[in-house]
């Protein structure tokens, strides 16, 4: 009789495994699309948290920011990104398209937060302060679209070899992403992030023109921004 007992045990267990499944439903997968975390899981679209109780400082940079469209836009969205963050990509190109799409009314800052697990994503974020340091605003955004663009390529060589193509010269690159200021220009931003809530990248924060804010969490499709949007 004990030989039975083992099966017999098999049997009820998997029918018990198979009723859970039944009345409880499967489990969700983590939603990855939108986002790049530094570890930590994605939550689904059921467990996305509310949006974070922003601080009232000032999100935008004062000085040396990064403006793509009308500098004296009402409504500004500033993003903290990652230049090796595949999701920064995507909205690279939306967040475009908004600000083109505007009449002027939208303008877009392009604020650092190099994640940890990138490698090549702090260095680049230091490149790009260089480019912008000699090469003005239009030259880091020259940069920046070529640094998106091609996320999966970004090496040493590479940064100093696109920059070089904007202008620098090799001996001024060298000396300038040295710099502990450029560094340090990157430490305030990914600083300004965390204390707004940012924790993966994409993350944007929309500044209304009564100085309200909200918060955009990943590289959302088009169609999904425009609830937040201003009306022209």
């Amino acid at each position: 009789m004990k030989e039975f007992y083992t099966p017999i045990a098999i049997v009820i267990a998997g029918a018990c495994i198979a009723l859970a499944l039944f009345y409880g439903g499967t489990a969700e997968a983590p939603d990855t699309r939108y986002a790049d975390t530094q570890g930590a899981p994605t939550p689904s679209a059921k467990e996305t948290p509310e949006p974070p109780q922003l601080p009232d400082e000032p999100v935008t940079r004062e000085t040396n920011n990064h403006i793509y469209g009308n500098p004296d836009a009402p409504t500004t969205i500033v993003e903290f990104s990652d230049f090796e963050c595949p999701f920064c990509n995507r909205v690279h190109t939306t967040l475009k398209r908004i600000v083109d799409e505007s009449g002027g009314t939208i303008n877009w800052e392009y604020r650092h937060l190099p994640l940890s697990m990138h490698r090549n994503a702090q260095p680049a974020a230091v490149a790009s302060e260089c480019v912008k340091q000699f090469a003005g605003n239009d030259g880091f955004w020259r940069y920046a679209d070529t640094l998106v663009t091609n996320h999966n390529r970004i090496t040493p060589t590479f940064l100093k070899t696109e920059a070089e193509k904007i202008g620098l010269d090799a001996a001024t690159y060298d000396t300038c992403i040295a710099d502990p200021q450029m560094a340090a220009i990157v430490a305030d931003d990914a600083g300004t992030a965390v204390a707004f809530g940012g924790s993966g990248t994409p993350y944007s924060i929309i500044v209304y023109a009564d100085g309200s804010k909200e918060a955009i969490n990943g590289a959302l499709p088009y169609e999904m921004w425009l609830p937040y949007l201003p009306k022209n």
